[in-house]
């Protein structure tokens, strides 16, 4: 689906963007465990790989959950098929699908604390002489990519009640069926 490859990509430019940081910094950093406090020098950064997170890891509202809730709800529908012909053994692919996608929310989350929004766990205090500015072009595009992480972009209907499988399903929890 083009918006994981819209959200990925942004990702791995937000990424390369840190990367670029912490070598100007000359700092020996480079696994997550090291980083944190990058939100404070990298504010454009952090907000833009913020939304290509949400986006991956399928939050409503972003482009993510529709491609997202589109194959989560294809794998349900095949394996419903599956056990009306006797075979329960395909209930295992759509599990298998939430829980990757629980894994997914997890790993992203814990990343972004780790790299943003922890406190810095880096040796050596940050150069402050000149301060660091991503490239023009690098803005540009990380912007461009966060915006198509975005699902106003692909479906007008991406709050629609009887377009989304995921609101249908919230309609039946006893505290949400009143509000929706």
């Amino acid at each position: 689906f083009v918006t994981n490859a819209f959200s990925k990509a942004c990702l791995f430019l937000c990424v390369g963007d840190v990367s670029r940081f912490l070598l100007l910094q000359q700092s020996e950093v480079s696994t997550m465990r090291h980083m944190g406090g990058l939100r404070a020098a990298l504010p454009c950064t952090f907000y833009n790989y913020l939304i290509a997170a949400c986006s991956l890891v399928g939050i409503p509202g972003f482009a993510g959950s529709l491609s997202k809730e589109a194959v989560l709800a294809c794998t349900l529908a095949w394996a419903n098929q599956q056990a009306q012909a006797g075979n329960y053994l395909g209930f295992l692919v759509p599990v298998l699908g939430f829980f990757s996608s629980f894994l997914a929310v997890v790993y992203m989350g814990r990343q972004c604390y780790l790299v943003f929004m922890s406190t810095p766990r880096w040796s050596h205090k940050l150069v402050t002489k000149a301060p660091y500015r991503t490239p023009w072009l690098m803005q540009l595009s990380m912007a461009t990519l966060a915006l198509c992480s975005l699902a106003f972009l692909y479906s007008p209907l991406a709050w629609d009640f009887h377009s989304s499988w995921l609101l249908q399903q919230l309609a039946h929890t006893p505290i949400l069926a009143c509000t929706l």
